[in-house]
């Protein structure tokens, strides 16, 4: 659907040991119309709302997308977002393996999003230049603000 463009610092630089201790220093979910996503499968837009979740630390982001269909617990994006906080301070590996059992407590949806996210930033990790498979198109930062009905950093 997006495809973001934010500069990130080269790591090819950094030594293998200090890759391996990275860990997760914030994450940020943007709620986008759907309108806004490409190629988008689903037919009555109307009644989803769609997203994009990053998780960073050291210079280097994951992104991941997702749809849910639109309830009042899901606009709530701070409460729907609140259960990835958890990731914060852990590496990687340790990030997949908690969120791993998490389908039943969190749907899905955020568990699906969270490992997209995670791999991705696993990939931005190994090669600083990796952009995401699924962009359609470019986005920057302050576009994807621009462009959000409701954003959470934390």
């Amino acid at each position: 659907m997006l495809e973001l463009i934010e500069p990130l610092p080269l790591l090819i630089d950094k030594d293998p040991a200090e890759r391996t201790t990275f860990k997760i220093s914030h994450m940020e979910v943007f709620r986008m119309d759907c309108k806004l996503a490409e190629n988008n499968p689903i037919r009555n837009i109307d009644s989803y709302n769609c997203g994009l979740l990053k998780i960073a630390g050291q210079g280097a982001a994951g992104f991941a997308e997702y749809v849910i269909p639109d309830t009042k617990l899901n606009h709530d994006l701070v409460r729907w977002a609140s259960v990835f906080k958890k990731l914060k301070g852990l590496s990687i590996a340790e990030a997949l393996r908690y969120v791993q059992d998490k389908e039943e407590a969190w749907g899905p949806t955020r568990q699906e999003a969270a490992i997209a996210a995670l791999t991705d930033l696993s990939m931005s990790l190994i090669d600083p230049l990796h952009q995401p498979e699924t962009s359609v198109r470019s986005l920057e930062w302050s576009a994807l603000i621009e462009r959000s009905q409701s954003y959470y950093s934390f």
